[in-house]
């Protein structure tokens, strides 16, 4: 049964409900948030491992900037420009600013790092043809 406090103030009572008990859920860590954060440290530790290696490999210049004339890399530029401020638009409407006002991530904002990923996939797998 909750217990009931009453805080005045003027001539109006409040009454709010509070739990006699802390919920049973804070008594125990959390196995997910363990595994989502020993993943994350296994990722970044293969980036900078990687990068690392890659940075003090023979490999390691300056790609050829190949032979683009001039309007085509205004036109690739402005399509950079746009996909960028696209993202950061979107980013921040459907993920950021939701989980932000109520704490968790919005279905959208949650569509969006799929969409994210997807890309990126897409094109790792275009690189490197797995299959």
């Amino acid at each position: 049964m909750a217990s009931a406090r009453t805080i005045s103030k003027t001539s109006r009572k409040v009454s709010i409900a509070t739990s006699p008990r802390p919920h049973p859920s804070s008594d125990r860590p959390s196995g997910v948030v363990y595994f989502w954060a020993a993943l994350g440290v296994g990722i970044v530790a293969l980036f900078i491992n990687n990068v690392v290696r890659w940075s003090l490999s023979e490999d390691f210049v300056r790609s050829d900037p190949g032979p683009d004339p001039y309007p085509y890399l205004a036109i690739l530029r402005g399509t950079e420009a746009l996909s960028c401020t696209i993202f950061i638009l979107l980013g921040t409407r459907t993920l950021i600013l939701p989980w932000l006002r109520t704490g968790v991530p919005s279905l959208d904002g949650k569509l969006f790092l799929g969409g994210v990923s997807a890309s990126t996939l897409d094109i790792l797998f275009a690189v490197f043809q797995p299959t």
